[in-house]
């Protein structure tokens, strides 16, 4: 259930906005699809986050649905985990998922359930009128929001779950 994906985001993270509730729910039912048009772009990016992040102590990756991880960036470098590893794992899980669009519509009623039932009224409101003007422009990827950013300072790869499991059972 996307309820349990949820309730660990909110205990590992703060400051939710409704962009980063669609962000979620975009990632965990796209994965990283709409990521990879320009690999070449995709890999230095990748470097440069690499090379400029901090220590961390956060977990390796995050489950954000059955099949998707988002894979903490410092922490994969922590553990000196080589960076090509991690793209090559990256460019692997961008294929596209063929039932994308009814996942993500699933996860965003979930979502608002889940808001409903653990007392986020205000920021049920927020993403239910946020979706709006999302909606009318048409399903696609969005940025986290600079409150979110602030406080989280996210740097991951979004990755399938099973073949970065493979590749830890390497290790």
């Amino acid at each position: 259930m996307f309820k349990n994906y949820l309730m660990k985001q909110f205990e590992l993270h703060r400051s939710f906005e409704p962009q980063d509730l669609v962000k979620l729910c975009y990632q965990a039912a796209f994965g990283a699809e709409h990521i990879l048009s320009n690999k070449e772009q995709a890999y230095n990016y990748l470097i440069y986050e690499f090379n400029n992040c901090e220590f961390s102590n956060e977990p390796l990756y995050e489950e954000i649905s059955d099949d998707v991880v988002r894979v903490n960036i410092a922490t994969w470098k922590n553990n000196n985990y080589s960076v090509d590893d991690l793209f090559k794992i990256f460019v692997n899980s961008a294929t596209i998922c063929n039932n994308g669009i009814e996942q993500f519509y699933m996860y965003i009623e979930e979502t608002k359930n889940f808001l409903s039932l653990y007392g986020y009224d205000d920021l049920l409101d927020s993403l239910i009128q946020y979706l709006e003007s999302y909606f009318a422009i048409g399903i696609t990827s969005v940025h986290h929001s600079d409150e979110y950013r602030t406080y989280n300072h996210p740097s991951y790869r979004i990755v399938k779950k099973e073949l970065l499991l493979k590749y830890l059972n390497t290790k």
